[in-house]
């Protein structure tokens, strides 16, 4: 009984050494909706990149929006932004907080007027490939 348990673990041992490590191409992740938004993906390898990074995403907000007088009676506002970053690094389907233009407060309009005067990104790579990307993000204002 031994010899046999032996006999399986040396032979496990040998079958594992003999596996070579091989790099797959990453698995990268479309929209659900494919229909709607085809070719577009939520998950690659490398995602866009705001010029500057994160922190120079955040100093553009502060520097370009232009909230009413009257949002400064709200303390907080928290808006879910999402956007396709192009294969160009371009902007496009700007959505807050996933209402409907006509539906959209000004605060909202405000928001989503900032968003659409993004410059460009630097686009997502799945596999080495550039591709749109769908990025989401919540974006707080404090006053």
């Amino acid at each position: 009984m031994r010899t046999i348990l032996t006999f399986k673990i040396m032979l496990l041992c040998i079958l594992l050494n003999g596996q070579q490590k091989v790099n797959l191409p990453f698995d990268c992740i479309p929209e659900k909706d494919t229909l709607r938004y085809p070719g577009v993906y939520k998950i690659v390898d490398q995602m866009p990149q705001f010029p500057g990074g994160e922190g120079e995403l955040l100093g553009y907000f502060f520097k370009n929006i232009l909230l009413p007088i009257d949002s400064f009676s709200v303390p907080q506002s928290t808006y879910r932004l999402q956007f396709i970053v192009d294969e160009n690094g371009l902007i496009t389907r700007p959505v807050v907080n996933e209402k409907k233009v006509d539906k959209l407060t000004p605060q909202e309009l405000e928001v989503l007027r900032v968003v659409k005067n993004m410059p460009a990104w630097t686009p997502g790579r799945c596999n080495g490939l550039v591709v749109p990307v769908r990025v989401w993000f919540p974006l707080r204002i404090c006053f």
